[in-house]
């Protein structure tokens, strides 16, 4: 709504507190004096510490116009209402979508069925009718060709998608540093046999999930 097209938001923190963070990334007006050769700087005390590069001055120019769009349109209450209509719609039309065979063709993360604990953000994957994840890059392909904007993958929040995926820490490690070509959308893991649990068997998994959003 401010910022067009990435944002505009703002650090609310108390003065007696800045001390305690820590600021690793350091660069543009933050910065009162440094070196190339090493990570030796001295910011800017206070506020002016955190304010890495220029300010989005035409960002900043449009919130008295937001705000105003913001309250004819009812304020936060009134858009919360209409998301959550939104959500409650597109949960029940994805969760009906089955195959021939009855199969569900979206499997869904979240706790869509009570708008209170999630949000209007769906992360999903696509399933064959044998209940197998098309890949994200299949999906996304056909999204672009509809005209359809959803994001794939897991870096948007790495913790949560890996989580749902069943992707270990170290298993993502290792197929990040090796090198394994993953652009199938897929990545291969040894997990217990189903027939044995004490043997361990190749098994394909997704490397990501589909999101998408309600946005006003």
């Amino acid at each position: 709504m401010f910022g067009y097209p990435t944002g505009l938001g703002a650090l609310i923190v108390r003065k007696e507190s800045l001390a305690l963070l820590h600021k690793v990334y350091w660069g543009g007006g933050s910065v009162l004096d440094a070196t190339a050769q090493d990570t030796w700087r001295v910011l800017y005390s206070d506020s002016e510490g955190y304010m890495d590069g220029t300010r989005d001055f035409l960002g900043i120019t449009q919130l008295q116009f937001g705000f105003q769009q913001l309250e004819e349109l009812g304020g936060m209450k009134a858009i919360h209402a209409h998301t959550s209509s939104l959500q409650a719609w597109t949960y029940a039309k994805m969760s009906s979508l089955k195959h021939s065979n009855g199969a569900p063709v979206i499997k869904l993360f979240g706790r869509h069925d009570d708008t209170s604990k999630q949000s209007c953000i769906f992360e999903f994957l696509v399933l064959q009718d044998d209940g197998s994840a098309v890949s994200q890059v299949v999906v996304e392909d056909a999204a672009y060709d509809a005209g359809l904007a959803i994001r794939t993958g897991c870096m948007c929040n790495p913790g949560q998608c890996q989580h749902v995926l069943g992707i270990k820490p170290e298993e993502e490690r290792r197929v990040s540093t090796s090198g394994i070509d993953c652009s199938s959308g897929f990545m291969e893991v040894q997990r217990p046999s189903p027939t044995n649990a004490s043997e361990l068997v190749p098994v394909e998994i997704p490397i990501g999930s589909i999101r998408a959003s309600w946005v006003i």
